[in-house]
């Protein structure tokens, strides 16, 4: 993707006669002032702050159709800052994936972010939020959602206080197994090795809850919804995972 951007030391610009970016729209601030519990990006005057792990298209001109365009991912796990010419909204299939996007335009010459980040521990709080929003591109293999994590630890100069493996551990989580969502991705790969690394589904957290178990359906949040998903995991007989908590709770 080198190709397509150039800098002058300070910032990095688009190298390309148009081009666009794909940021999920439910983690960008609600317009009216009042954001999502996960919202990471947001607009403020002629630009964005959003995080550099998301889908682009580069083209040779505005009207080349985008499904003939290929997509890339920017690999820069961090809050940056970006200067779009103008952006819209629109619902679009990228890479398998039916969403809601804010779809920025960039056109030759312009702002995609500057050549020096910003350390702060708040970036490493992003992330977290977009991990666990599900909301990381699906583009990154299962093992290179682990590598970005720890750079974003290391472009802000952050040592994480836990061991490695609680990192890991989170991520087996919130990636799934897309023929079976109550089994981990992790188990599929490690059985089948060949298997594509991007074949995984990502999920939010209060999606891991409902598959997980009926403890952790009922007692995390959206009552309704969770008595629906914990009534068909029973009848469908599917394996749960019994916590410390629900054993004693059950004596």
């Amino acid at each position: 993707m080198k190709d397509f951007l150039f800098t002058d030391g300070k910032y990095i610009y688009i190298n390309a006669p148009y081009a666009e970016a794909y940021v999920p729209e439910d983690i960008i601030e609600n317009p009216n002032g009042a954001p999502k519990d996960s919202w990471i990006a947001y607009e403020y005057g002629d630009g964005f702050i959003i995080f550099g792990i998301c889908y682009m298209r580069f083209f040779e001109n505005e009207s080349q159709a985008r499904d003939s365009v290929p997509v890339h991912t920017l690999m820069y796990p961090n809050l940056i800052e970006t200067h779009p010419t103008e952006s819209t909204k629109a619902k679009l299939e990228i890479n398998g994936l039916m969403d809601n996007w804010r779809v920025l335009k960039f056109y030759h010459g312009d702002i995609l972010m500057e050549a020096n980040s910003r350390k702060s521990a708040t970036n490493c709080e992003a992330f977290m939020k977009l991990l666990t929003s599900g909301k990381l591109p699906r583009s990154l293999s299962y093992d290179e959602v682990f590598t970005a994590w720890m750079d974003n630890y290391e472009i802000n100069g952050m040592t994480p206080e836990v061991p490695y493996v609680v990192h890991q551990a989170i991520i087996a989580e919130m990636y799934r197994n897309p023929a079976d969502p109550s089994q981990q991705f992790a188990k599929v790969i490690a059985a089948n090795p060949k298997i594509d690394p991007r074949s995984y589904i990502a999920m939010n957290m209060n999606a891991v809850s409902a598959y997980s178990s009926v403890m952790s359906a009922l007692s995390f949040e959206r009552m309704s919804e969770k008595l629906t998903s914990s009534i068909n995991m029973t009848k469908s007989g599917v394996e749960q995972k019994k916590s410390p908590i629900e054993a004693v709770i059950t004596m």
